[in-house]
């Protein structure tokens, strides 16, 4: 496209160059035609890009309005306008809004399995659940299928100084469809093959995108983190529960086998069984 574009432009050029040489004036009048041509197309190409952004946060922002018993506490809104993802603190809820497909996911906290920062297809930094308990969801969520997604978030790697993207993935418990991508940046601007340009690690944009990119990931950790203590705790509880009822159970059998010797009268036997069961 960008070398079909350079071949019109020189055969244009030569067409005004052969015009002057026949009359200036009609070809000046061409040139001047052309260069306020040129000037109206790019304003409309410039509006028509207005619209299609307006348009995308208007879908989003619609999508979040229509969203009940959700109190939003922390958003943000995708580079590309794609996706938007909402924290309600209070119900402690994570809620996941896709502007294509016109959907909306909402997850518990212990819902967010892993949270991952990716530039250009290559992991930057990864948190994921690492009890029992959650390394067996992440496992089965897996399990169900994502090797076209993950293909999916390959890109063309760029030199150290400068990336084309800044993805971050977030898995959650969700079979179906577990991988969810924000976009924190991308390459949006275009040389004259159409090719797009490399961001530079130094521009604003890169340390804006990056400095928010990391907000989010360090919430999603503190979430998993959090996620991560329940499980130990209420499976440290479930492991002192049960072996209290086998003590229990323990101390009732051998109750039991002494008043069946006749060492203990049964007056006994209830007597010791209830201190065991009031213990």
């Amino acid at each position: 496209m960008g070398c079909l574009a350079f071949i019109l432009a020189l055969f244009m050029l030569f067409i005004i160059m052969w015009l002057f040489t026949v009359s200036p004036i009609l070809g000046i009048i061409v040139t001047v035609g052309l260069i306020w041509g040129g000037i109206y197309l790019g304003k409309i190409e410039t509006q028509n890009k207005t619209n299609e952004i307006n348009n995308k946060k208007n879908t989003l922002d619609t999508m979040q309005n229509l969203q009940k018993d959700f109190t939003v506490s922390q958003k943000y809104q995708s580079y590309d306008l794609e996706s938007t993802i909402l924290l309600d603190e209070e119900r402690k809820k994570v809620c996941f809004l896709f502007a294509k497909n016109n959907t909306t996911e909402i997850y518990d906290y212990k819902d967010i399995l892993e949270s991952e920062i990716i530039e250009d297809g290559k992991t930057i930094t990864s948190t994921s659940r690492s009890s029992q308990l959650g390394g067996a969801i992440i496992g089965g969520v897996l399990a169900g299928g994502t090797g076209a997604v993950i293909g999916g978030l390959s890109g063309k790697k760029t030199s150290e100084q400068e990336i084309n993207k800044i993805d971050l993935k977030v898995i959650v418990n969700n079979t179906k469809n577990p991988i969810k991508i924000i976009n924190f940046l991308k390459a949006d601007k275009v040389d004259i093959n159409g090719k797009a340009l490399p961001i530079k690690k130094e521009s604003s944009n890169y340390v804006n995108a990056i400095n928010s990119i990391n907000h989010w990931h360090s919430l999603l950790s503190i979430l998993i983190k959090q996620s991560d203590s329940i499980d130990s705790k209420e499976s440290e509880e479930k492991v002192i529960s049960n072996n209290v009822n086998i003590s229990t159970a323990d101390e009732l059998k051998k109750l039991a086998d002494l008043r069946n010797s006749g060492i203990l009268t049964d007056e006994e036997f209830q007597q010791q069984k209830q201190k065991v069961l009031n213990r």
